[in-house]
């Protein structure tokens, strides 16, 4: 019986001295994990609070816009990025046709999105580059004065939807910005330059040096990762090299001062795969996560659902999510606590 007892008591003692090391030992990161649906395990990391907002392009071409809202409720976005295409809304000069894009834009509002208004792209062809820039003031009033926009991003890539010089463009950018200040200084504007797959750091020079840094408050850039990494190895040493050409690009020019807003990326499930897909998402975010020195506020996955259910988080009409959407919902969830 005491040979019993002493046993129990070492095993208990051994126990407690046990709790007692993993008390005083420095805390294990926080281990996260995909839903099972998604089939991926993240990486281990501690839990940080984001810096910047997350949210998801929500496109206008889907047949029922209340079925859309629903994921993006799920998925943890608070900002949603809308096209408003200035070709489609005024096809005719003087006249605007808001339709499905009014009933989503709606529709977002009346469940607490804030949206980011895209203005861009594609110039009406009623105009042309040389004489757009005043009835652009226009769209940008109507705009305003219809959906009293928090968020005004100017155009999209407009390398290659711009027509015209890039003097031209910054003359449209500027007839804008102007209008926006005068009817509500508020607004935060938005102006891209090219597109960003690779990072096109001779472009955004040749903007920087036309007046780009005047003609807005923020920078928008869409930092696509090519499936072939570019001839790198993994998703952080391209991001790592591709920022860096960004960042001293604007060193270069003295306009490292304004924010940054992410107003596109994403990732190609139908060549990519879906795990793979989904990882580099995952990735891309915690580099994201990880680099808090560059001044992003918001950052917008492209898109929810489109017409070539390529780059989308969902993989047909039915809006039947991709790993890719559960490893955002995940991402979101972990970095901002919820």
């Amino acid at each position: 019986m005491k040979l019993v007892n002493l046993k129990i008591v070492k095993a208990v003692s051994a126990t407690f001295f046990v709790f007692f090391l993993v008390s005083i030992m420095p805390q294990s990161p926080i281990a996260y994990s995909l839903s099972k649906d998604a089939n991926i395990i993240m990486s281990t990391g501690t839990i940080r609070y984001a810096k910047f907002e997350f949210g998801v392009q929500i496109w206008h071409g889907y047949t029922n816009n209340t079925k859309q809202n629903a994921p993006a409720k799920d998925l943890g976005v608070t900002c949603v990025r809308v096209d408003c295409s200035w070709r489609r809304i005024e096809g005719t000069h003087g006249t605007y046709n808001w339709g499905k894009t009014g009933e989503l834009i709606t529709l977002l509002k009346a469940n607490g999105f804030e949206i980011v208004y895209m203005l861009g792209p594609w110039l009406p062809t009623w105009t042309t580059p040389a004489d757009a820039p005043p009835h652009f003031a226009e769209y940008c009033e109507e705009v305003i004065n219809r959906w009293h926009p928090k968020y005004i991003e100017t155009w999209s890539e407009p390398y290659p939807t711009w027509p015209g010089t890039v003097d031209e463009l910054i003359a449209l950018y500027q007839a804008g910005y102007n209008k926006i200040k005068e009817l509500d200084p508020s607004i935060t504007v938005i102006a891209t330059w090219g597109n960003s797959q690779p990072f096109d750091t001779g472009r955004l020079k040749d903007y920087v040096n036309k007046g780009l840094a005047d003609v807005c408050d923020a920078y928008g850039i869409h930092p696509y990762i090519p499936d072939s990494l570019g001839g790198k190895s993994s998703v952080e040493e391209y991001s790592t090299w591709a920022w860096n050409q960004y960042w001293n690009a604007l060193n270069s020019l003295g306009i490292t001062t304004k924010p940054i807003y992410i107003t596109e990326f994403g990732y190609k499930s139908t060549t990519l795969g879906e795990t793979e897909a989904a990882n580099r998402l995952r990735q891309q975010l915690e580099w994201f996560e990880a680099h808090p020195e560059l001044p992003i506020k918001q950052i917008h996955y492209f898109c929810l659902w489109d017409d070539k259910l390529e780059y989308t988080l969902v993989k047909d009409n039915a809006l039947t999510p991709r790993q890719i959407y559960y490893a955002y919902k995940q991402f979101i969830a972990y970095a901002t606590g919820g």
